[in-house]
């Protein structure tokens, strides 16, 4: 009898320190954590180029992107490194996409 008492307080007192600590866990986890930031201004996460040219509603939407990651970055920091988190080349991207537009429209308009 007084063995399975021991037992009893023994399985209370670890199964009482391990919800501590899960509780302890749960509560005191970073604020800071990364979460998936949607975008939806692109359906894709790549402009298509093609031969001929890109067309000007396109090269339209990508500079609204990035005068709204302009503001984002003046306004918001926080969302804006979230959004950098997890697309890192973003930025580089939309440089690439203007300078191909602009190397194309310039040589459509040359002609």
């Amino acid at each position: 009898m007084r063995r399975r008492k021991f037992f009893l307080i023994i399985f209370c007192i670890c199964a009482g320190m391990g919800i501590v600590w899960f509780a302890g866990r749960w509560f005191h986890r970073p604020l800071d954590i990364q979460r998936p930031v949607a975008i939806r201004h692109l359906k894709e996460s790549r402009p298509e180029i093609n031969q001929y040219g890109i067309s000007p509603t396109l090269y339209e939407r990508v500079e609204r992107l990035r005068r709204f990651l302009d503001s984002l970055q003046l306004s918001d920091r926080v969302a804006y490194k979230k959004i950098l988190a997890v697309r890192p080349h973003l930025r580089d991207s939309i440089l690439l996409f203007e300078r191909s537009y602009k190397i194309k429209s310039d040589t459509i308009w040359k002609r």
